[in-house]
């Protein structure tokens, strides 16, 4: 595909989740997608994991809006840093455990990189710095282990 596509297939992902559409964020994953939080090392895989890597974010943060600052498109690659931002109002489950709602806004700055091939996402990471996110909620003795 081309880097316009790659591009508004990705907004349309992203759209897709602010607007709460997870089956319309989904439907452009690859089965044999691969999917990794760069800050817990969790990886999720295909569509399954993609709805789910999607519903853990916006079932702790009801109101989660993403906000594109800017992507960088190929025929190949997407770049997108985005700013995501919502109250945690639900749990949030973590590497070490679940983390009961705080009700406490975040404003968290994020990058993913994803890897698009025949009009499906193959291949991604998510980079944040959930030492920020958790000093937002109020919790950082809860990043533990599962920080990097």
């Amino acid at each position: 595909m081309s880097a316009q596509n790659n591009e508004k297939l990705v907004r349309g992902m992203f759209n897709a989740v602010n607007e709460r559409r997870v089956d319309d964020a989904v439907k452009h994953v690859a089965d044999n997608a691969e999917w990794t939080n760069m800050a817990t090392g969790e990886v999720f895989r295909g569509p399954s994991g993609a709805r789910q890597f999607i519903q853990g974010w916006i079932g702790a943060f009801d109101n989660l809006k993403i906000d594109i600052k800017r992507v960088i498109a190929t025929d190949k690659e997407v770049v997108t840093e985005f700013i995501g931002r919502g109250t945690h109002t639900g749990t949030l489950k973590t590497p070490n455990g679940e983390l009961p709602a705080t009700n406490r806004k975040v404003e968290l700055p994020c990058c993913e990189i994803a890897t698009i091939e025949n009009g499906k996402l193959t291949r991604g990471a998510t980079y944040l710095d959930t030492l920020t996110m958790l000093s937002q909620l109020g919790v950082e003795e809860h990043a533990g282990a599962g920080h990097r």
